[in-house]
């Protein structure tokens, strides 16, 4: 009887270990079925988190591009002011020297007389024509000053119609000196570039009478 007893209550802790065994063994399972979706979620949570990590380094590299572009803009611009104002400093220094002078002449090249061709500074063949009887006329006043000013309309940038203004004017000094022996040393070259307009730039008329050279002759000499 006590040996039955004993088989019966090592059949049953058998059963028991089996069972919990096959419990864990399920719960396991159950688990891992269960998560098994989470953790491809999560996988595509840290693939996607990784993505946006990358394409905000490569956003932020081009931020830090454009603020390097802006400050190298800005310095241009402030070289741009710097070059615009020692011009016009230059400009206005020199008109001050001959304002109590004696103009004896004017002449303007202008579009709407000679053309200066579109963003061209070289003299046409009317231009010289003119500047022939120009210096003519300059062999009678030995002592004359010549001031010529290059003026742009306002296409392109600021530093550009500086520069056009001044390759306008000095060819128009170099035509003088060279070709109609005027003397250098009296010929002053200024460019206001587009900042003294003759008529609005709105219009292709307008732009026309901007793009000139004008020339003041003097009749005494500088102070």
């Amino acid at each position: 009887m006590k040996i039955n007893d004993y088989l019966n209550v090592l059949l049953l802790s058998v059963v028991v270990f089996l069972t919990g065994c096959a419990t864990r063994a399920y719960v396991r399972e159950y688990v891992e079925d269960k998560f098994a979706p989470f953790d491809n979620r999560v996988g595509k949570l840290e693939t996607k988190t990784s993505e946006l990590e990358k394409e905000a380094s490569a956003q932020r590299d081009k931020v830090e591009g454009m603020e390097k572009r802006l400050s190298h803009l800005a310095d241009d611009v402030k070289v741009i002011a710097v070059d615009a104002r020692a011009a016009k400093d230059r400009a206005e220094a020199v008109l001050k020297k001959v304002e109590g002078l004696k103009i004896a002449k004017k002449v303007i090249l202008k579009d709407s007389d000679v053309k200066f061709n579109f963003n061209k500074w070289q003299l046409t063949e009317a231009q010289e024509k003119m500047l022939e009887k120009l210096a003519h006329e300059l062999k009678d006043k030995p002592y004359s000053i010549i001031v010529i000013a290059g003026h742009t309309d306002n296409v392109g940038s600021e530093k550009y119609n500086l520069a056009l203004g001044r390759s306008r004017a000095e060819a128009t000094a170099s035509y003088l000196a060279t070709k109609a022996g005027i003397d250098r040393n009296k010929i002053i070259v200024l460019t206001f570039g587009e900042s003294l307009p003759a008529a609005p730039n709105n219009t292709k008329e307008g732009r026309e009478q901007n793009r000139r050279v004008e020339i003041t002759v003097y009749t005494d000499t500088l102070e």
